[in-house]
């Protein structure tokens, strides 16, 4: 009964702001606070940090602080929100730095890619250039401007097989000559 009405006589001094008594308090119970940090498996720092945290949230809302509560329940309970967001901020920065390294070696990697494209592209286009003329002008028009068979056909004036053709012819050779280089 005495713990009872003791921590209602607490309760009621931090209630109306009085320092002296939530010192008090402080002094009392933050050991107990941080060892339940540690028992969560919290390092020195960390549950040092949730300790200052529990008790300035106890400070700042003192005055919602219910007297017929527990306060022990209520210390309790907030140092217990305070260590899983310890972890969640923890769980969220290893995260981070996983995502920061991948994205590194994701971008190295995409460098690479775009080199070898580039690479890649810029031969193609020495292959295209030593086409006859007229098969490289239909092979262009097909591949880089996106111009159907028909449509070849119509702006050069030749008929569609022509075009076809000379589209089966590029591709063989590019075929070879790619094959023949081992890109």
């Amino acid at each position: 009964m005495k713990k009872a009405v003791d921590q209602k006589l607490i309760t009621q001094g931090i209630c109306s702001g009085n320092r002296q008594i939530f010192s008090q308090f402080f002094m009392h119970t933050n050991k107990k606070v941080y060892y339940q940090c540690l028992q969560f498996g919290l390092d020195h720092e960390d549950a040092e940090e949730v300790v200052q945290e529990v008790y300035l949230t106890i400070w700042r809302k003192r005055n919602e602080l219910k007297t017929e509560f527990s306060l022990d329940a209520y210390l309790y309970k907030i140092a217990q929100s305070f260590i899983f967001k310890s972890f969640r901020r923890k769980a969220y920065q290893i995260a981070y730095e996983n995502f920061k390294k991948s994205e590194v070696f994701n971008s190295s990697d995409q460098i690479t890619q775009i080199l070898e494209y580039q690479e890649l592209d810029s031969f193609l286009q020495e292959l295209i250039d030593e086409m006859p003329a007229k098969r490289k002008e239909i092979f262009k028009l097909s591949r880089q401007h996106h111009l159907s068979h028909a449509e070849i056909a119509e702006r050069l004036n030749i008929s569609i097989r022509t075009v076809e053709g000379q589209i089966h012819k590029a591709i063989k050779y590019l075929k070879g000559r790619l094959i023949e280089s081992e890109v």
